[in-house]
């Protein structure tokens, strides 16, 4: 009987310090994933703070599970700004016509330096859009896409709408 319990205490033993190393492997390994998870929110976080900076009177809201930050539409036909944080880039949603992805892999700059190049370029951007620079062009038979005023519209897509083709900037339609 004594060697019964004896043997029944060494396994509660064992089983105590199996889950000892366990709650330390799992510790690690939380540990580990909140770090890269702070790290790869690096590009949102930098955006936010160039946001605020550039234009601290922009409405935006973030969601964070998802890693997204979004400006409200300032014309309901042209949509909102969706900015996604795909951890190695932002692809930038732009109103209800096309996505722009946009990153940085020159591998000399540190993880900091390619967020704030990334974060720099889509700040640029929104300059152009906010100030009604950038031309957004769509038809719901066919999808649509953007470009800079004064830049030639060079797609195919967009010539082959017809009469079906507008244009907005962010203020709201150029024709109709």
């Amino acid at each position: 009987l004594q060697k019964k319990r004896q043997l029944s205490q060494e396994k509660y033993i064992g089983f105590a310090v199996f889950l000892i190393i366990i709650g330390v492997l799992c510790g690690i390994f939380a540990a580990e994933y909140y770090v890269s998870c702070k790290k790869n929110m690096m590009l949102l976080e930098t955006l936010i703070h160039d946001l605020k900076a550039s234009y601290p009177d922009q409405a935006y809201s973030v969601n964070e599970k998802e890693r997204l930050l979004s400006i409200t539409a300032q014309n309901d036909e042209v949509g909102g700004i969706d900015i996604k944080d795909d951890e190695y880039e932002l692809t930038v949603y732009v109103g209800n016509f096309t996505h722009w992805h946009v990153g940085c892999y020159e591998e000399e700059l540190s993880e900091e330096e390619k967020a704030k190049h990334i974060s720099n370029q889509v700040i640029e951007f929104l300059s152009d859009l906010f100030n009604d620079q950038v031309v957004m062009w769509g038809s719901h038979e066919g999808g649509g896409g953007f470009y800079l005023k004064g830049e030639q519209q060079n797609s195919r897509k967009w010539f082959g709408l017809g009469n079906k083709r507008k244009e907005w900037v962010w203020s709201g339609p150029v024709n109709s």
